[in-house]
């Protein structure tokens, strides 16, 4: 979380209860703005949140060179684990869209869950 008055990034923690001792991380997909993924998983480990952003190895051509690039594996997603309740933070990182979901029929699920 980035706390205006000292210009640094500070790490959210939340009292440790019962139910949150017992809670595991579970891994999710957040939706990012198109080429933003590197970057928004730059701001994530800032943050102190556990990302994974899999990168590829592509040759690219241009008319009078070729260069090797490390592309995402997975254009406009990054992969995050974390608490239920860290949500609200993930969500307000510059160049997060939205996790990726599905519709259940009774409610909503998030397509990478671990059990």
């Amino acid at each position: 979380m980035y706390v205006p008055e000292l210009g640094k990034e500070k790490k959210v923690t939340r009292p440790l209860t019962p139910s949150i001792m017992m809670e595991e991380k579970k891994w999710y997909a957040v939706y990012t703005k198109p080429l933003c993924e590197r970057k928004v998983a730059e701001l994530l480990t800032r943050k102190g949140i556990e990302n994974y952003c899999p990168q590829n190895k592509v040759l690219k051509h241009w008319s009078d060179r070729k260069k090797i690039i490390h592309a995402p594996l997975f254009s406009s997603y990054v992969f995050v684990r974390i608490f239920m309740e860290e949500q609200l933070i993930v969500r307000q990182t510059n160049g997060i869209l939205n996790f990726a979901f599905s519709l259940n029929w009774r409610k909503w699920t998030y397509i990478l869950t671990t059990s």
